[in-house]
C-alpha cells in the first residue's frame, strides 16, 4: 500500500511539474514602462540697486545709475522691461518736472555673472544706447519713459548676470535737494 501512494506522488509530482513547464512555456513576455524624474522650479528673480550720490551739478557721460542683477533658468529666456516714471528725468524731490534730464541712456553688460549659453548679449557685449519711448500725458508733458532688453533662448541658465544702467546728463546749476529718478523693472519668463 506503500509502494502506491508513493507511486501516486510520484505521479501527481510529475503532473505538476509539467503543468508548471507548460505554463511557463506559453507564458507571453509582458513589457512595463516606469517612469521617475522630479522637477525643475522657475527661477526668475531681478534685484536692483540704484545710485542716490550722483552729482547733478555736472555734466555725466554714461554714469551708472543702477546695477541690475538677473537670475533666470526658463529656456525662452526672459525680457527685462524698464519705465521711468519721470520720462528720464532726476526731478527734485521726486514731483516736480524740473530737474535734469537725460541725454543718452544705455545698458551695459556689468562685471559678474553668467549670461545663459545662446542668450543674446546686450549688443553681444558692446554697450548698447537705447533710444526712451516717451510717454505723454493728456497736456502734452512727458510722463514716462520705456525701453526693454530680450536675452532670446537660452540653453542654460542666466545666474548672478549684472549689467547696468548708464545715464548722460548735461550739468547744471540746479536748486538744492535731491533729485531722483524712479524705475519699474520688471524681468518676464519666456517659457
Amino acid at each position: 500500500m506503500g509502494s502506491i501512494r508513493t507511486n501516486n506522488l510520484w505521479k501527481a509530482s510529475k503532473v505538476l511539474l509539467a503543468v508548471v513547464a507548460m505554463g511557463a512555456v506559453t507564458q507571453q513576455a509582458r513589457a512595463v514602462t516606469a517612469i521617475a524624474g522630479g522637477n525643475v522650479s522657475v527661477i526668475n528673480n531681478v534685484q536692483v540697486l540704484g545710485s542716490l550720490s550722483l552729482d547733478m551739478g555736472t555734466t555725466a557721460s554714461f554714469q551708472d545709475i543702477l546695477q541690475i542683477v538677473i537670475n533666470n533658468n526658463t529656456p525662452g529666456g526672459f525680457v527685462l522691461d524698464f519705465v521711468a516714471a519721470y520720462g528720464g528725468e532726476f526731478a527734485r524731490a521726486g514731483v516736480d518736472q524740473t530737474g535734469v534730464n537725460f541725454s543718452a541712456l544705455r545698458l551695459t553688460d556689468g562685471p559678474t555673472g553668467t549670461l545663459g549659453a545662446g542668450a543674446t548679449a546686450i549688443n553681444n557685449g558692446v554697450a548698447q544706447s537705447y533710444t526712451l519711448d516717451l510717454v505723454t500725458g493728456a497736456g502734452g508733458q512727458t510722463i514716462a519713459a520705456t525701453m526693454d532688453w530680450t536675452s532670446g533662448p537660452q540653453t542654460t541658465a542666466t545666474d548672478q548676470y549684472v549689467c547696468e544702467l548708464e545715464a548722460s546728463w548735461t550739468g547744471v546749476s540746479p536748486l538744492a535737494g535731491l533729485y531722483t529718478e524712479s524705475f519699474t523693472i520688471t524681468l518676464t519668463a519666456v517659457p
